[in-house]
């Protein structure tokens, strides 16, 4: 619960980045579902990027769903182990 506040609070630093025209998106690594949902509040999220192969299939559960429902129109990065 504690580093999904710290992420978010990033998220909510990178945003005033955006508004300043420093930077255009804002994507995540390595996130939980729940971070990724509460960061996606804060402002909107472009790309996630994650660990997925035959010895890590826990993004099937949580991640890629949240992925599809919250970011239908961003970027999913994945790395194979």
């Amino acid at each position: 619960m504690y580093a999904t506040v710290i992420y978010v609070n990033k998220v909510g630093e990178m945003k005033k980045l955006v508004e300043e025209g420093k930077v255009k998106y804002i994507g995540l690594s390595e996130a939980s579902a729940s971070t990724i949902r509460r960061a996606h509040a804060v402002h909107p999220i472009t790309a996630v990027q994650l660990e997925w192969s035959l010895w890590s299939r826990d993004a099937e559960k949580d991640i890629i769903p949240t992925c599809r429902y919250v970011l239908p129109d961003s970027v999913l990065s994945i790395m194979n182990a």
